[in-house]
């Protein structure tokens, strides 16, 4: 259990609520994000007021730490006009107002709740319930119509929102900006940037990285959760064949060094076999857990993961419709062209003969064991080298992957070839948005909505020609120009064996 020290004295409130948090079971992040916004509201009362705070002065808190956040501190300030600000010592960096709101002032009233509940002392930041506006309405209702089984009670419930004295946002303006911002489009990685993203990458690693994540929809932080034993070799169609699971419970088979057989959770794979002990103390891969146990502020083992939908064979084939062994088994990753999952083949070869097998720095065979963990991408720099690849090492690829197709200033975030798989399926090869979904390893139709975007180009085309066709004109058809959206174009030496046209006897 955490325990925070103030001034040299544990916090008897800070550690009462943090037990209070552990019990209701609250994640390590979340509690890391907690009692560091709680502890630093501390920070700036000292350093603002000292250690007595009048009456005056406790109203004042709140919004002041707001404004402290917001632009910042001493040197770092970006507001002239807070002249309190300028010497406090603390050298905060001015934060994004959406942070302030969500994370810091989220958890002080939290925390403010709770001790006015079970110590019954006065509110730092009072809160009271007001009625909604007719708009706060309506946005509430459009947000909870696409989830709520009992929306049609929607109308008699009370309509009552909880306001809290001090904000980091204005209440109307907030719900404007919040439902403005999730009406706009998101970006998707340009398709005819695709190849080059690939074939630029300086290593094999990183080449992996970006197929795993644009070919096969992985989001940014699930290829950190693959294992060496999670790349099956090759599938009937070329491709690089990728299994896919829960990185807790998901099971397992592997044999113990006695030749025993085991089916475990992959939590207790990691357990069983990688405690490390030969390494020392607080050496980083010594009593090894499965990713998502870590917290954000460790080693760089953290690793987040949404849920995916795993299912079987007859249910996917309910969705899908298709008895089709390449699309039926969901359990494995879904290639969005054929040629991109031959080039992950091609490319995981290069990676582990030349980055695992041998440590490219001294030319020498690795010894047995290595790289003494389970997982897939390993840092490759000298000093690193070996050690399991983080969310941060995978953000600095991704900056200098930019930077080299020089698309800097274009907001292309790691997500966007999240966004590219979407985009390419639904208007390029038009695939249906309920097979998009089983392609996604989504469990609603909605979460698929987010990336299944339609261009407009492509539906003027498909409109154009659905008219000439009802009018009886296929024959001008022909004289369509198709809408310019761009497809992959594969280079020549990305050909190899063909796996275009495969039949199922050729399998």
């Amino acid at each position: 259990m955490p325990l925070v020290f103030l001034d040299g004295h544990p916090s008897y409130a800070i550690n009462e609520w943090i037990s209070y948090l552990l019990d209701e079971q609250i994640t390590n992040s979340r509690l890391e994000q907690f009692t560091r916004s709680i502890c630093q509201l501390y920070d700036f009362s000292r350093a603002r007021f000292g250690l007595s705070v009048s009456d005056k002065e406790i109203q004042l808190l709140i919004p002041q730490f707001i404004d402290a956040k917001v632009y910042g501190t001493d040197g770092l300030c970006s507001n002239n006009s807070k002249d309190y600000l300028k010497n406090l010592g603390l050298n905060w960096k001015p934060v994004k107002r959406k942070t302030v709101q969500n994370h810091y002032l989220g958890a002080i009233n939290d925390f403010d709740k709770w001790q006015s509940t079970y110590h019954h002392s006065d509110r730092l930041n009072p809160s009271e319930k007001r009625l909604m506006t007719h708009f706060e309405q309506y946005n509430d209702f459009k947000n909870r119509k696409n989830w709520d089984m009992l929306v049609h009670l929607y109308p008699s419930k009370v309509n009552e929102r909880e306001s809290f004295k001090h904000s980091a946002y204005g209440k109307f303006e907030h719900s404007r900006k919040k439902n403005r911002k999730s009406n706009k489009l998101k970006k998707s990685f340009p398709i005819d940037r695709f190849i080059e993203l690939i074939d630029s990458a300086p290593n094999p690693r990183d080449k992996l990285l970006w197929l795993l994540m644009g070919g096969a929809s992985l989001r940014r932080s699930e290829p950190l959760h693959l294992f060496f034993t999670d790349i099956e070799g090759m599938n009937n169609y070329g491709e690089l064949k990728v299994l896919l699971d829960d990185p807790e419970d998901g099971m397992i088979e592997w044999s113990d060094l006695s030749g025993n057989n085991h089916v475990t959770t992959r939590e207790k794979y990691v357990e069983s076999n990688f405690k490390n002990m030969d390494l020392p103390d607080g050496h980083k891969l010594r009593d090894l857990q499965v990713r998502t146990k870590y917290g954000r502020r460790n080693v760089g083992l953290n690793a987040g993961f949404k849920n995916m939908t795993f299912s079987d064979s007859d249910a996917s084939t309910a969705i899908l419709g298709t008895v089709d062994s390449r699309i039926v088994d969901r359990n494995h990753a879904f290639w969005i062209d054929p040629r991109l999952g031959k080039k992950a083949k091609d490319v995981y070869d290069e990676y582990v003969n030349e980055y695992v097998y041998v440590n490219p720095h001294t030319g020498k065979t690795n010894p047995s064991g290595f790289p003494y963990h389970p997982w897939l991408f390993i840092n490759i720099n000298k000093n690193d080298y070996g050690t399991p690849m983080s969310i941060s090492g995978v953000k600095r690829a991704w900056g200098r992957a930019i930077e080299r197709l020089n698309l800097q200033g274009c907001g292309l975030g790691l997500h966007s070839l999240r966004h590219f798989y979407g985009y390419y399926g639904a208007n390029v090869l038009k695939i249906p948005d309920t097979m998009m979904m089983a392609m996604f390893h989504h469990s609603s139709i909605e979460s698929t909505k987010t990336y299944y975007v339609l261009d407009k180009a492509v539906i003027r085309n498909e409109i154009t020609m659905a008219s000439l066709a009802s009018a009886g004109l296929e024959g001008d058809l022909k004289y369509i120009i198709p809408p310019n959206t761009p497809k992959l174009d594969f280079p020549s030496d990305w050909s190899g064996r063909s796996v275009i046209g495969m039949s199922r006897g050729d399998e």
